[in-house]
């Protein structure tokens, strides 16, 4: 036991007792208990069996007694808390040896350097901090030095800077390296996450254990800490598997909470609002964890409410109970998954499938209706001045706010690809405010700078002159004056891989599409002022939240008393920053600066989680060029992987290096005036779910005229595109333009584009039929598959064969999209063919009767119809009758060509020459 500098503090003996029994003792307890036919304790049979059974199934094993010994159960940190508590009386009189002591303690867990201590301690601070009083709070700043409170910080924050490249990286797309790796090579994402599986294992375990009241949570977590301890075999990576068990042991409380504080109850009416509470508290947490004990109380609830005979329940209670908790599982089903499995369609349409009705989100919307939200007094949150109700679903609101920050980050992006090319030109606010940001993530920190340095280092293409100045010149950047820094900037962009590391650090750090990693903010004022570190997406969630919802609010009339008790004040943002992910609930600690935490929370996650489902994969890319090339493409962390590969499949080609970089180039450049680069445009999330049936957003009149306007001006000029493939690449390149941050609102040209942020999500659920999702995932999962098997090996290997087999395998049997298909891939087989000889070595390029014998194959395959097919024929070879003379004569000049280059030719005609000549001789 740690000692608290008056004794060693000693366990109580019952707890310790407890914490002394083996396992096995408990297993053969209870299997006595059942075998007599006696439950006997607070122990959770069936919980008990069905652990045994998760352990059998995972290849892993039950604790070992002595794993249960006195040293490994003390809730490390916890004595210091209880120390501060004991002695809080005292700590009125700075100049006491009481106080003296607390800063004693915080620099003996400082200056341990243990990872696990030091984490700890500032979990324990904080909570201990968190219980006292804003009066309270001043009288502690004046006992623990600012000193000491800066050196706790700092040292997290290299622990958290430490872990938190590796733990970005167990879920990342690519094959890392950590510094302390350089010499053994990179760590693939499965080694990774196997130096931390045995963390994982025991929390889920421990969370087992919680729950069948065998372990208490610090019980659990103690043994989670002592099993990140045990392997010390990878040095420098302390700091993650610490953090990794302090994050395990954060879900599994919270995951225990919704254990304990949701518990079944005798009254009908109570559980229903237990399950509303479940619901919420679980949406606010985010972790799979909780989900999965929340969809499992949630069940219980549920059965209780429905086999309920109380007179107060009626059949209609019951089943809207039943769709609203099932709807509730099922959407962050596939919220979870989509989030878990990088959007893998295959997953998503599983669940889409044998979960999804047309209700589902009729349902999950109406949890968010202003009669469901309500404050402890019972009093609506959603009222304007004169007590009336406002009639709007507040999720659906946050879904259109993050809707609208990601459609300002899209007109952002768009600006930077402008830049990439060189085209530093700022006339308006906001491309001169992008390029101050720009330079801003040149000069982020001296890290970003060795990167960028590397990259130019790199780059073959570079003397080493050049190396030097550009190197140099990084020291130069001033943020602060824009037209002196562009030069150095233009230096910079000499190298594309630098070019790449600014732009991927300016998505980072100024959108909510790319947002990544940490970012310090100053939170507090006067004494109380101190640096925290928070994650950049949170930082803009709430951002969003508090700004453009607040505002969205008002301006639908909510009365600003309502809002702020909802939302608390302006100044709270930085207060609900420092609980986020925390669990706490403990509003009167900030005297109401904070709102409504726990639904505050929910809303936040719903609107987000929905924005990032519906709008990210569509959105989110920033193209880079070099002198009008298209070399890279950059996509934002959070946009799940496979959805952003399904949605921008060239994008992803020319990022990851798949297929020939040449071919790839030309199907680029031909995609260009087609749909904006994007291979299948019908494919986009945004485009299904917007624009289903016309469903959603085309019920509004006036936007339906404009997109309809668009769609005939190109139909008009694109005779051979279906009607199906230019509604959606219309939808795109509508989508695409963003909206202007700086603009006013509800004028100009964005007016259109805006209406996309006023969906009444509520009504518009009424229409969102399961069939849509079903179709929409099916599609995407088949193109996926028919990407990755097909369409990038042609890419790569543009032969013949890989091309018939690309086009007979195609992902979809519908003629609509089958024959617009098949005509696209002609036309890059013809464009790819012209370098069949330069490229790859073959004898000669495509000959254009062979590409004709092309077309009559896919004709007659039933792969393009006839009307296509004559249309690609004379637009790609030219009409009649100049097609067939100029391939006659094309014709006629390869036969003469391989005929006077033949050797044998020029023999036999020298051989026939001979025997003219001697049959002349002869008969003379």
């Amino acid at each position: 036991m740690a000692e608290d500098g008056e004794g060693e503090k000693k366990m109580p003996e019952r707890q310790l007792r407890r914490a002394r029994e083996s396992v096995a003792e408990k297993v053969s307890r209870v299997r006595r208990r059942r075998e007599s036919g006696s439950s006997g304790g607070s122990g959770n049979t069936r919980d008990l069996l069905e652990l045994l059974r998760r352990m059998r199934e995972s290849g892993g094993s039950m604790p070992r007694s002595d794993e249960m010994s006195e040293q490994n159960i003390e809730p490390l940190g916890s004595d210091f808390r209880n120390d501060l508590i004991r002695r809080w009386h005292l700590l009125d009189q700075p100049d006491s040896p009481t106080a003296a002591r607390v800063q004693e303690r915080i620099e003996k867990f400082l200056e341990s350097g243990d990872p696990y201590k030091i984490l700890s301690a500032r979990k324990e601070y904080d909570e201990f901090i968190n219980t006292l009083t804003t009066k309270q709070k001043t009288e502690f700043e004046r006992v623990v030095s600012q000193e000491q409170k800066g050196l706790m910080l700092a040292k997290v924050s290299v622990i958290e800077k430490n872990a938190k490249g590796l733990i970005g990286k167990l879920a990342a797309k690519d094959v890392l390296k950590s510094d302390e790796d350089l010499d053994k090579g990179a760590l693939t994402n499965k080694e990774l996450e196997a130096r931390v599986k045995d963390i994982r294992d025991r929390a889920v375990y421990e969370l087992g254990a919680i729950r069948s009241r065998w372990h208490s949570i610090e019980q659990a977590q103690a043994l989670i800490i002592s099993t990140a301890k045990s392997k010390l075999d990878y040095k420098g990576e302390e700091g993650l598997r610490a953090w990794i068990a302090f994050e395990e042991i954060r879900k599994i409380q919270e995951a225990a909470q919704i254990h304990e504080r949701f518990q079944v109850k005798t009254d009908p009416i109570e559980n229903i609002r237990t399950a509303e509470e479940v619901m919420r508290f679980f949406e606010q947490s985010k972790s799979p964890e909780t989900f999965r004990v929340a969809s499992q109380q949630l069940t219980e609830l549920q059965q209780v409410v429905v086999n309920s005979q109380d007179s107060r329940i009626s059949e209609t209670m019951k089943e809207e109970f039943r769709k609203r908790s099932e709807a509730f599982i099922t959407v962050n089903t596939l919220i979870y998954s989509s989030n878990s499995n990088e959007g893998n369609p295959t997953a998503l349409h599983k669940i889409a499938l044998e979960q999804f009705n047309d209700e589902t989100w009729k349902y999950y919307f109406s949890r968010f209706t202003p009669d469901t939200l309500r404050d402890k007094e019972g009093e609506q949150y959603l009222v304007n001045e004169k007590g009336d109700q406002v009639e709007i679903n507040i999720v659906g609101e946050a879904l259109n706010v993050f809707a609208e920050q990601y459609l300002e980050d899209r007109f952002r992006m768009n600006i930077i690809e402008s830049f990439s090319n060189g085209d530093f030109r700022h006339s308006s606010a906001v491309e001169a405010e992008t390029l101050r940001e720009l330079l801003g993530a040149v000069r982020m920190d001296e890290k970003m700078m060795a990167e960028i340095t590397l990259a130019i280092n790199r780059d073959t293409k570079l003397s080493d002159e050049q190396k030097e100045l550009i190197v140099s010149s990084l020291a130069g950047l001033d943020t602060n004056n824009i037209e002196d820094s562009l030069s150095i900037l233009n230096n910079i962009w000499k190298c594309n891989e630098a070019k790449t590391v600014v732009i991927r650090s300016w998505l980072a750090k100024n959108t909510l599409i790319g947002a990544d990693g940490y970012e310090e903010i100053t939170v507090g004022e006067g004494e109380n002022m101190r640096r925290i570190s928070v994650l950049r997406k949170d930082k803009w969630q709430e951002k969003v939240i508090t700004e453009k919802l607040r505002d969205r609010l008002r301006s639908l009339g909510v009365s600003d008393e309502r809002i702020t008790k909802l939302m608390g004040t302006v100044s709270g943002f930085e207060e609900r920053l420092k609980l986020i992910g925390s669990g706490k609930e403990d509003q009167e600690n900030f005297e109401g600066q904070i709102g409504d935490f726990e639904l505050l929370s929910a809303i936040k996650r719903n609107g987000y989680e929905l924005a990032k489902l519906y709008y990210s994969d569509t959105l989110d890319r920033i193209r880079i060029y070099d002198n009008g090339k298209h070399i890279n493409t950059v996509f934002g962390e959070d946009t799940p992987y496979v959805a952003r590969v399904v949605s921008h499949l060239m994008d992803f080609a020319v990022s990851e290096k798949q297929g020939d970089e040449r071919v790839n180039g030309l199907i680029m450049n031909l995609l260009n005036d087609k749909s904006g680069t994007i291979l299948l445009p019908q494919n986009l999330t945004a485009v299904r779910i917007l624009f289903q049936k016309g469903n959603i957003l085309l019920g509004d009149t006036e936007l339906k005229k404009y997109l309809d306007k668009a769609i005939t001006d190109r139909l008009s000029t694109s005779k051979a595109e279906s009607p199906l493939d230019v509604n959606a690449a219309v939808f795109y390149k509508f989508l695409s333009k963003g909206l202007d941050p700086t603009r006013t609102k509800g004028k100009g040209k964005d007016a259109m584009l805006e209406k996309i942020t006023e969906v009444k999500w509520g009504e518009a659920s009424d229409d969102m039929k399961s069939f849509e999702w079903h179709d929409m995932y099916d599609d995407r999962q088949k193109a996926f598959k028919w990407y990755m098997e097909k369409f990038r090996m042609w890419t790569l290997h543009p032969t013949e064969k890989e091309f018939f087999s690309m086009v007979g395998e195609y992902y979809s049997m519908r003629n609509v999209r089958r024959h617009p298909g098949a005509e696209l891939y002609l036309e890059m087989m013809y464009d790819v063919g012209h370098h069949l000889k330069d490229w790859f070595g073959y004898k000669e390029n495509l000959p254009d009767a062979t590409y004709e014998a092309y077309i009559q194959r896919f004709r007659e395959e039933s792969w393009i119809n006839e009307t296509r097919a004559n249309s690609l024929r004379n637009r790609v070879l030219g009409s009649e009758p100049s097609r067939s003379t100029r391939q006659l004569k094309s014709l006629s000049w390869d036969s003469l060509r391989k005929t006077l280059g033949s050797p044998g030719w020029w023999f036999n005609s020298l051989i026939d020459l001979l025997r003219l000549i001697f049959q002349y001789n002869a008969k003379q």
